[in-house]
């Protein structure tokens, strides 16, 4: 046991040394107190948790609140980049199919029709008619950048093969990233959503915007086993799920070449998950448990890794610093090729973590 703390602090010092200077390597850990003099289990911690961070009254989600105001103010909430990223040029404007419908002059629903299928909770446009009259700053500014980030770059990497290829988008509400997926060439999407709401408001943007290469169906991410598509799209699922494993494991399997994924994430420097309740389950925007696992950054790099993806990229697009949850890093995308997939990235701007 001695000669083993005797490597690790050899590897400590190796590390932690900055000049050539011989320094004592600080003690890993501080010995544990005896168990009886435990107040409470963070105490084991100090760094994640600090003494009275926590109170025995307060609930999770205040603990949660509690913590992320901790790690602001403890350097603890920093951005990391640990992976290869894909630097794209990209500009918030209206989706591709909105653009090209406004374009032909084609006459777009009443506002009966549009009103049939409310509440809506994304802007969509048909020229001078839309689903809620406004652009909300929240809302419409980060749909668009995902739209003019994720199916443009797919459509490079799938070349001259994009025609023949199928895209699954996982978990698509209703449906406007898996019919701009449509517009940039692909065969065939197939849009998966658990609530018929959504599935419902999808079919009629398909029907309106006359988009004949996407279908819809209710589908709850749990049931994916069976599902194949060339290309995968997850955005915005992972942190609604208590099967962050299995989901990683089963788009891993659906996919043929390449995936997609985006989600929010905590930037906390470990690989992990915050529990966070109370997610109202009856919100279209919401999964079907209350309860929530909020990965980090590391996290989501590691299910990835997991699953089976070995080459991995983060997606960084220039106009998120007008989306300020992509500005801020707390959402983060990623694409995972699918081992023995090559890519001609030739086109594609790829530079080191910085």
């Amino acid at each position: 046991m001695e000669n083993d703390m005797n490597f690790i602090k050899k590897i400590f010092k190796q590390r932690h040394d900055t000049s050539s200077v011989t320094q004592t390597p600080a003690p890993l850990a501080a010995p544990l107190p005896p168990s009886a003099d435990l107040v409470t289990p963070y105490q084991r911690n100090p760094l994640l948790f600090p003494r009275n961070i926590s109170h025995p009254v307060e609930t999770n989600n205040q603990f949660f609140t509690r913590f992320c105001l901790w790690a602001d103010a403890n350097d603890f909430n920093t951005a990391e980049f640990l992976l290869p990223q894909i630097q794209l040029k990209n500009e918030l404007e209206p989706f591709l199919f909105e653009r090209e419908f406004a374009a032909q002059g084609k006459v777009g629903p009443t506002q009966q029709q549009i009103a049939h299928h409310a509440p809506w909770e994304y802007q969509v446009e048909w020229g001078d008619v839309s689903t809620m009259g406004v652009r909300r700053d929240n809302e419409w500014p980060f749909h668009r950048h995902r739209g003019s980030m994720f199916p443009p770059l797919a459509a490079k990497l799938a070349g001259v093969e994009k025609s023949a290829l199928t895209v699954m988008d996982v978990a698509c509400h209703c449906g406007v990233i898996a019919l701009e997926f449509a517009r940039h060439g692909f065969r065939h999407v197939l849009g998966l959503d658990l609530r018929k709401k959504n599935i419902d408001q999808a079919n009629f943007l398909k029907s309106t915007f006359e988009i004949d290469n996407v279908d819809f169906k209710i589908e709850n991410a749990r049931n994916l086993k069976g599902y194949k598509a060339d290309v995968v799209f997850c955005g915005g699922l992972l942190y609604h799920v208590t099967f962050p494993v299995e989901l990683l494991a089963d788009l891993f399997d659906a996919t043929g070449k390449f995936l997609i994924f985006d989600s929010l994430c905590q930037k906390h420097p470990f690989s992990g998950f915050h529990i966070y309740g109370g997610r109202d389950v009856n919100n279209s925007l919401e999964g079907d448990n209350a309860i929530e696992l909020v990965p980090t950054y590391r996290a989501i790099i590691d299910l990835l890794r997991a699953a089976g993806f070995v080459e991995i990229y983060e997606i960084l697009g220039s106009a998120a610093e007008d989306v300020y949850i992509y500005r801020d890093r707390n959402i983060r995308s990623f694409l995972a090729v699918k081992p023995g997939v090559t890519l001609d990235m030739q086109d594609v701007q790829v530079i080191s973590p910085v």
